[in-house]
């Protein structure tokens, strides 16, 4: 009669991995107990019963409620189990670009149509992963290592499908993950016109900068050669018609006219230089930049201290836009900053280039540093980007405004 009973009660449990679960060891052990009565092992076997089948519908509720999440996210969704890459459950989206339950996900999602390059960085951290029997090289894939790393993982920039993808994969349980992906192919479409458009607008600013030094070299050749040659004759002119007088009058009137000619001469010069400075092309950026300064302190009053590493080789057209950076920051400083010192430092670190330019001033603001107005620092970073290279200004740590440019030495 016992072995009817265990017959009549062996119970059977579907697992998660679909294998049969045969309860004997329960069952042995309350036969090894003659004493108790009949009444008391039913009991015993209805309650494990009731327990079993307790945690199948818990099983059977949460499996509900993931494959109710799956179908909730707006993007190509599936399970995916880590021993063997077979999809477990996907959503309609996945399932529009031919993922299949049942089947491995390499199959479909592994044939990508080419690596990005930080596709690429990433495929060389981590090695392929190759599922057996494959004969296709998931390239992207990241599975393992949210189980590795006990973390998301993501792999940007994926193409597939003839699109563009952001690829995650998520750890739900010991042995299954999460695969997601979000096609990001418009954004990506429009940064890269985006990205093409700023190229453009900077290629046409570096155009029309080149266009104006052309135009400056011109104005300041003329002003030199034309202007300042006729001033230099009349002054001679009136020199000669001074000798051939008697009249103190008239002598007088042709002292003013000749000091007269005499300051328009020197503010010809000073305009030829502000437009072309020809000392860059003729001694150097080290030379210009002493000059410059020199004249700069004894029209501002303000003391300028150099620190120039006069090793440093540079290129003529790098030169001349290190001085135009330096000649407005000048500027700007003896329009707004009260400084009463400068301290300019030009130095090579490593491969790239430095100035920096520090005053002792009230400092520049925030909304000044951000305005779209502020059209002088606009031009700044501008001439810088034209080098490759970034310029940062910011309000120094006591007081007065740092500018700092750095540049790779590649690119003069």
């Amino acid at each position: 009669m016992m072995r009817n009973v265990e017959d009549r009660f062996r119970i059977s449990v579907l697992s998660t991995d679909n294998e049969t679960i045969q309860q004997n060891d329960l069952i042995q052990e309350v036969m090894k107990k003659p004493h108790q009565s009949l009444s008391n092992t039913i009991e015993i076997l209805k309650s494990e019963v009731s327990r079993l089948t307790a945690e199948n519908i818990k099983l059977r509720d949460s499996a509900d409620l993931n494959e109710t999440l799956l179908s909730s996210l707006p993007h190509p969704a599936m399970y995916i189990r880590k021993k063997d890459r077979v999809v477990l459950a996907a959503n309609k989206m996945a399932m529009d670009f031919g993922i299949k339950p049942g089947v491995h996900c390499w199959r479909t999602f592994g044939k990508t149509d080419h690596l990005s390059t930080k596709h690429e960085e990433i495929a060389r951290q981590y090695p392929e992963i190759v599922p057996e029997d494959s004969g296709v090289k998931c390239h992207f894939c990241l599975g393992d290592h949210c189980f590795d790393e006990n973390k998301e993982q993501n792999n940007p920039e994926i193409h597939a499908f003839g699109l563009i993808w952001d690829t995650y994969w998520i750890k739900i349980t010991d042995e299954v993950f999460l695969e997601y992906a979000i096609n990001i192919t418009k954004r990506k479409n429009a940064e890269d016109l985006l990205k093409n458009s700023l190229e453009q607008l900077r290629d046409l600013s570096n155009y029309i900068e080149k266009v104006r030094e052309e135009e400056r070299v011109a104005i300041s050749r003329e002003l030199h050669d034309d202007l300042g040659q006729a001033l230099t004759a009349v002054k001679i002119d009136l020199g000669l018609i001074r000798q051939s007088t008697t009249d103190n009058a008239v002598i007088q009137k042709i002292n003013k006219v000749s000091n007269l000619v005499s300051e328009t001469i020197k503010t010809v010069q000073h305009l030829t230089s502000q437009l072309r400075p020809e000392i860059i092309d003729d001694l150097g950026l080290e030379a210009a930049i002493d000059w410059y300064t020199h004249e700069y302190s004894e029209r501002t009053n303000i003391q300028i201290n150099l620190n120039i590493d006069s090793k440093i080789i540079i290129s003529p057209e790098a030169s001349l836009i290190i001085f135009r950076i330096m000649q407005e920051s000048l500027t700007n400083i003896a329009r707004h900053a009260k400084a009463s010192r400068v301290d300019i430092h030009l130095a090579k670190n490593a491969d790239h280039i430095n100035l920096i330019i520090s005053d002792n001033g009230i400092g520049i603001t925030e909304n000044d540093i951000k305005s779209k107005k502020s059209f002088g620092i606009i031009n700044m970073k501008e001439r810088s980007a034209s080098l490759g290279g970034v310029l940062e200004i910011s309000r120094g740590n006591i007081h007065g405004t740092l500018i700092k440019l750095d540049f790779p030495i590649n690119t003069q």
